[in-house]
């Protein structure tokens, strides 16, 4: 009888540490910022203390770079958000989504039909589609055409190196918070519906970015971080402000936690002069509902959780 209050007790603590343990790695961007506060009327000085004010429990999880501890994190597979490593189609209109944003970030900007034939040639996926379906093939002519007499017509720039490129094989198209620090800063919880809508979201025009080839390699998955060897900001100082405004803004709409090294990061970056006008961008987004709690998949997974498991009620 003693034996099995014993056992009784010690399933009960392992299932108390469990749940603290989950609890770690995964503290949600909770801002804090009231709906009734107007961000415009704010002086620089106001701005930065709400910004403080809105961040300072937005680091409570541990960066694995800090702490090694998480042998219980789900290891990061890249197929789970981008199956056979493609990009998907997630609004279903047969346009895989680096096509998508390749024809959203086209300079000039210009009627879709007019882009989706320029894409025709500059796009291996378009290229492979025409070869399959006589819809593309007859529109060849059209392509070579405009290949010969716009070729340096289109362009798109590059934020990151501020340089423009006329061919779509010298560009990638990046998320700006990568697949593996969004798998390690909550993104490992996730049912598998919401990674493929994080790894293909198109609904703003912030969450992926045409970027230089060389440039995203380098990059990798790292960001913005006060410790030398996991920083990244980009060559060009002047879109710094922004890369990190969209980079807290990304965390916040889809519940990632920040680590201490990229809350510092942030901080010292958004308070300086020259970037208010992104400093009050961010702070009026941190007054809008996240995106993931907006999600259909998100609430179902989180009705499916809570009805298996006390600890998310």
């Amino acid at each position: 009888m003693l034996y099995i209050y014993i056992m009784r007790l010690f399933t009960f603590l392992l299932i108390i540490v469990g749940n603290s343990l989950l609890a770690v790695d995964y503290a949600p961007f909770k801002a804090n910022i009231s709906n009734e506060i107007d961000i415009s009327d704010l002086d620089h000085k106001e701005l930065k203390l709400l910004l403080e004010d809105s961040l300072k429990e937005l680091s409570t999880s541990i960066s694995l770079h800090e702490k090694k501890s998480f042998k219980h994190l789900k290891p990061y597979i890249r197929t789970e958000y981008m199956p056979f490593k493609k990009w998907g189609d997630e609004n279903k209109n047969s346009i895989k989504t680096r096509s998508e944003v390749l024809m959203r970030d086209l300079r000039p900007k210009t009627k879709f039909s007019s882009i989706r034939k320029f894409l025709n040639f500059e796009d291996p996926w378009f290229e492979s589609r025409r070869k399959k379906n006589p819809r593309y093939k007859a529109n060849k002519t059209k392509v070579v055409d405009i290949k010969k007499s716009k070729r340096k017509k289109y362009y798109w720039l590059d934020s990151f190196t501020n340089e423009k490129f006329y061919s779509a094989d010298k560009v990638d198209i990046d998320h700006v918070v990568p697949l593996k620090n969004a798998h390690i800063f909550g993104g490992s919880k996730w049912p598998s519906k919401i990674k493929y809508s994080y790894a293909n979201y198109m609904d703003n025009n912030h969450h992926l970015l045409v970027v230089e080839l060389g440039e995203n390699r380098s990059k990798n998955d790292k960001g913005p971080s006060i410790i030398d060897e996991n920083n990244y900001l980009p060559p060009n100082k002047g879109y710094h402000c922004n890369y990190v405004r969209i980079w807290a803004q990304i965390k916040y709409e889809w519940q990632l936690s920040l680590s201490f090294n990229e809350h510092d990061k942030v901080i010292e970056i958004l308070n300086q002069k020259k970037c208010l006008s992104s400093l009050k961008t961010l702070l009026k987004s941190l007054q809008k509902e996240p995106i993931l709690k907006r999600s259909k998949n998100y609430r179902q997974w989180i009705l499916k959780r809570k009805s298996k498991n006390s600890y998310y009620k």
